[in-house]
């Protein structure tokens, strides 16, 4: 990390955000599943990717990188081989699952945070499926030995996914293409547009999978594809979206896609009154930002958001709401905690209460020296959320995350 000087100035620039770390974790899984030589349309490095690459590489994979594009080429039989997910929750409860039902001993651990962050509900569907851990350390935790198996021993399972919707995602990915019918009966689904996002990627790639009566009916795959396209990231766009919102100024964004499923594209619609959003026919978005109005919103469908939209409550001059706040704890810090310290450090008053996040803006105080990011932000959505307030008071002293 290093400091970075910003003027207060209005947000006026064009960008072209990187490929989605959701799509490329998801296309990882899916080429992981499926033993099948992939391809990924559109590449970015991150630590959660490069992470997954290396487990892929000690599994024997083949990993070629040129330009832009990921070619992946599967080994005769899978590595037994100890697989460190560092931070990455995805990546953990992704190879967790797909791993479960390959035959072989594998060990999944990560970081002190990830040992602490739920997995429960995942490994008892598993459990349930025939598949058979070794824990490490604690009842359905990690570090974990999985016992791969050849094949599940039932065919409907019911899940659990009032933790997070990787639960959902990660079983369905490992039983999408075995070639053999399954049901899968979600209870509690949190962040469903993350789980649909999931969906589309798995159809997309080939995978028959069908919705009916809050189930989820898998069936043999027939043929599959060699190439999974990534989208551009709306996660990277928001924060853009945020700075021209709190300074009044304005972005051109190429390349996302307009009907993606990434839950963060709610950020265009939430600010609909705050912004001026022109769609362009080269699928490019324009955003210019006005005043911002205190607001209440929901952020159960889209936690990734919560930092930045705090921060764009933080100049609302008045009190917001972020509701269904209670899973944030469970992420790769707890984001409650960390914002609420980083917005402590603009003098704004905020507080959480009965799974709602309050947030009183009438003292706010961007005069601070520093724009402090708390030793809990570790990976990019407080980073950068936070990032943003630099350019709310002149010379201000931030810190950034040099990615």
């Amino acid at each position: 990390m290093r400091y970075w000087r910003s003027p207060k100035a209005k947000l006026a620039g064009i960008i072209t955000p990187p490929a989605s770390k959701s799509c490329i974790n998801r296309a990882l899984a899916i080429a992981l599943a499926t033993q099948k030589p992939t391809k990924l349309s559109l590449y970015t490095p991150s630590d959660d990717s490069e992470s997954f690459l290396r487990a892929l590489y000690s599994f024997g994979w083949g990993v070629r990188k040129r330009g832009s594009k990921l070619y992946l080429s599967p080994p005769p039989k899978i590595n037994n081989v100890y697989i460190n997910c560092n931070d990455s929750g995805t990546m953990a409860r992704f190879v967790v699952s797909v791993l479960a039902f390959k035959e072989g001993e594998y060990v999944v651990d990560g970081s002190k945070r990830l040992r602490e962050r739920p997995f429960t509900p995942l490994f008892l569907a598993l459990e349930s499926l025939g598949a058979r851990f070794e824990y490490l350390s604690s009842p359905y935790t990690l570090p974990v030995k999985i016992k791969g198996v050849n094949s599940p021993k039932k065919r409907e399972i019911v899940l659990d996914c009032s933790l997070s919707s990787q639960f959902l995602s990660a079983l369905v990915i490992s039983l999408a293409f075995r070639n053999e019918e399954f049901v899968v009966i979600p209870h509690n689904l949190v962040s469903k547009p993350y789980f649909d996002l999931t969906l589309s990627m798995l159809r997309s790639y080939g995978a028959r999978i069908e919705e009916n009566s809050g189930k989820l009916f898998i069936y043999p795959t027939k043929q599959l594809k060699s190439e999974i396209v990534i989208e551009r990231d709306w996660s990277a766009a928001a924060y853009f979206i945020a700075a021209a919102i709190v300074t009044k100024g304005w972005v051109k964004i190429r390349g996302l896609q307009i009907d993606s499923y990434q839950a963060d594209k709610a950020i265009v619609d939430l600010f609909a009154s705050s912004v001026t959003c022109i769609k362009g026919e080269d699928g490019s978005l324009y955003v210019k930002g006005h005043n911002v109005e205190p607001f209440e919103f929901c952020v159960k469908d889209c936690p990734d958001l919560f930092p930045t939209l705090a921060v764009v409550a933080s100049v609302s001059k008045g009190r917001s709401v972020l509701k269904n706040v209670s899973n944030l704890k469970y992420k790769e810090s707890n984001r409650i905690e960390s914002v609420a310290i980083g917005l402590g450090k603009l003098g704004i008053r905020c507080e959480e209460q009965n799974n709602n996040f309050f947030i009183d803006a009438s003292c706010a105080d961007f005069s601070k020296a520093l724009v402090g990011i708390h030793p809990q932000f570790k990976q990019m959505p407080p980073k950068c959320s936070f990032s943003t307030t630099a350019v709310l008071k002149p010379n201000c002293d931030a810190l950034m995350a040099v990615t």
